[in-house]
């Protein structure tokens, strides 16, 4: 089964929700390589950003939004 992802032109043109859901994704991967880079893997801030992470990556991944 192939998932295909939305198709979203300069002109934004496209799901507005799945826009929205793909780039949460990029924020919640920015925020936890970024937590990582700071903490350690045991840190609560570390551990909350992964959970986000792999939160959006479920989103992504069925298509929500």
């Amino acid at each position: 089964m192939t998932a295909s992802l939305p198709t979203i032109g300069r002109d934004g043109a496209g799901d507005a929700p799945a826009q929205r859901t793909v780039r949460g994704f990029v924020v919640a991967l920015h925020a936890a390589v970024r937590a990582v880079r700071l903490y350690p893997i045991e840190n609560s801030a570390v551990q909350k950003a992964i959970t986000e992470l792999v939160s959006s990556a479920v989103r992504v991944a069925l298509g929500e939004g």
